[in-house]
């Protein structure tokens, strides 16, 4: 776990937000609870509107796994053809993979400062740091403390890589460059499917 993590920092709505922006992990963690259909209905009873924000991610989300599930696919096909017009296919849904992250992470950046400005009015929000906001929201909506999330999401990347780093050694005098970084790139890419799905989450509990 990071250093910068261990230490309690007051906190504001702003450095929520830009945490959510910048730091993947904690904003994997506010997309698992801003996808609550408690919240949900809370929101949207407040705002209308933001009924077409869930609907937006939502259908963003199962693009991603969509788009995800062709690469993995163009992936195999070009692993068992050489054929270079598979590698240009699995480029092409990665851009559109990132696209849906991208697109997915302002939505929620909204839908999180809609949560947090309707739970903390004024400054009411100061004098927490954002491990006690989370772990408030954790309590009442039922999903895994972020600290929790944090420690899962650390161990599955550290087992992946070590599987990658035996399959590297188990191979290593059959493999080539491109076959070497196809078996990187498949480990850390089955990886973050992983993490990013929300029944990792849930599963925590």
């Amino acid at each position: 776990m990071k250093e910068s993590r261990l230490i309690p920092q007051a906190s504001n709505i702003e450095t929520i937000i830009n945490s959510i922006k910048y730091d993947p992990q904690v904003y994997h963690w506010f997309s698992s609870l801003i996808m609550r259909p408690k919240i949900k209905n809370e929101l949207t009873d407040d705002d209308p509107t933001l009924a077409r924000s869930f609907h937006v991610s939502g259908t963003t989300r199962l693009l991603y796994y969509l788009f995800s599930a062709f690469v993995f696919t163009f992936l195999w096909l070009f692993a068992n053809t050489k054929n270079y017009v598979y590698l240009i296919c699995v480029l092409l849904f990665l851009i559109l993979c990132i696209g849906c992250v991208r697109k997915n992470k302002k939505i929620i950046i909204l839908l999180s400062r809609k949560l947090l400005t309707k739970t903390y009015p004024g400054n009411t929000i100061s004098s927490k740091t954002l491990y006690q906001v989370a772990e408030i929201y954790s309590r009442i909506y039922g999903i895994p403390s972020m600290i929790d999330v944090i420690y899962h999401w650390d161990h599955i990347l550290q087992k992946t890589m070590m599987a990658y780093a035996l399959i590297i050694i188990a191979k290593i005098n059959n493999l080539s460059l491109l076959e070497f970084a196809g078996y990187f790139f498949i480990t850390w890419f089955t990886a973050n499917i992983t993490i990013r799905l929300m029944t990792f989450y849930r599963k925590l509990r």
